[in-house]
């Protein structure tokens, strides 16, 4: 079974597991971008962006040079 619940404030997602594991995760779509750039180390090529986001319009969202 999992369980979540947002923070109070509602910036955090907390997701407990049933071995008693859990996590926190922040909402907001920077947080998100934040952690891609760092997975990543780079921006997504403009064939990664059409492929995983969709069809919003491209944009670089890491600090750093484009990668196409």
């Amino acid at each position: 079974m999992i369980r979540t619940r947002y923070t109070p404030d509602g910036s955090n997602l907390i997701v407990v597991y049933g071995n008693g594991k859990g996590f926190v995760w922040p909402v907001s779509v920077r947080a998100w971008e934040d952690h891609a750039c760092a997975v990543a180390g780079r921006n997504l090529t403009r064939e990664e962006w059409a492929r995983f986001v969709g069809d919003r319009n491209y944009a670089t969202v890491c600090r750093g040079p484009p990668s196409d």
